[in-house]
């Protein structure tokens, strides 16, 4: 488990050149669907240095999925700095060399796309000298990304619950509290070789309502599932992990 959070750390160099490390993520655990999200100690990592400034984007891929990935401004980290740039009146520099070295499997419900998204939204605060405070950072992480679990935990580290906010004026924010997981659980993750799917196609797959009866049953088996994450006691992670809407609505569809 990653309880780093995410940061910008600046090496003293001739170049200002900076590093951007972002965890990958597990998310929607058990009943929390939208709402907890565990950090995991697999990383996306950005050495990110000037060039001149006529210089076109210049970006560099190494490891998982990197024959996958785009060195063009279609890469989701650059988009998503774009993006938010425009979003502060800003224009997006291109006398950049990136270089970008992936420890995330793409597809495979990690976080990968999280991650570049928030590695984005940094890049973006960092060369722009945005200076975005936390809230505002994580309001353009969710706002990119659509739903805030993977991308709140990817920036904050540990494992964290999640929320949408409206206040009086009917402005939404994102909220988060950190919750304390006990030191004998430990993450095992299991993925098929053979299947990927991306988070829009997983998305798009799940049904737009479910049943009263379906959402007691999870919210009943929340309190398990956090008590047993942080007291350790399997037999309340056994109940607290059981997610109906999922095992019979969700998962099966997302697997057809």
């Amino acid at each position: 488990v990653s309880t780093q959070s995410t940061g910008v750390l600046t090496m003293t160099s001739v170049n200002k050149s900076f590093i951007i490390k972002v965890p990958g993520s597990s998310a929607n655990l058990g009943p929390g669907f939208d709402v907890l999200g565990l950090a995991l100690s697999v990383y996306l990592k950005l050495t990110v240095s000037y060039g001149e400034s006529n210089q076109q984007l210049a970006i560099k891929v190494e490891g998982q999925g990197s024959e996958q990935v785009a060195t063009d401004e279609s890469n989701l980290i650059i988009s998503s700095a774009i993006t938010t740039a425009k979003n502060y009146g800003k224009e997006f520099p291109k006398n950049l060399n990136i270089h970008i070295l992936n420890q995330i499997p793409l597809g495979r419900g990690l976080g990968s796309s999280g991650a570049a998204i928030v590695g984005g939204v940094l890049l973006a605060n960092q060369v722009l000298n945005l200076n975005l405070s936390e809230d505002e950072i994580l309001n353009q992480i969710v706002q990119i990304e659509g739903h805030p679990d993977n991308v709140t935990t990817s920036l904050k580290g540990g494992v964290l619950s999640c929320c949408a906010v409206t206040d009086s004026n009917g402005t939404k924010s994102y909220k988060y509290t950190k919750l304390k997981l006990h030191p004998s659980i430990k993450p095992v993750v299991i993925s098929p070789t053979n299947f990927k799917l991306s988070t829009k196609e997983a998305r798009m797959a799940l049904p737009t309502s479910i049943t009263i009866q379906q959402a007691v049953f999870n919210m009943q088996r929340l309190g398990f599932l956090l008590n047993g994450l942080e007291s350790g006691s399997k037999d309340l992670i056994r109940v607290g992990i059981q997610d109906l809407s999922l095992i019979h609505i969700s998962e099966p569809t997302r697997l057809l």
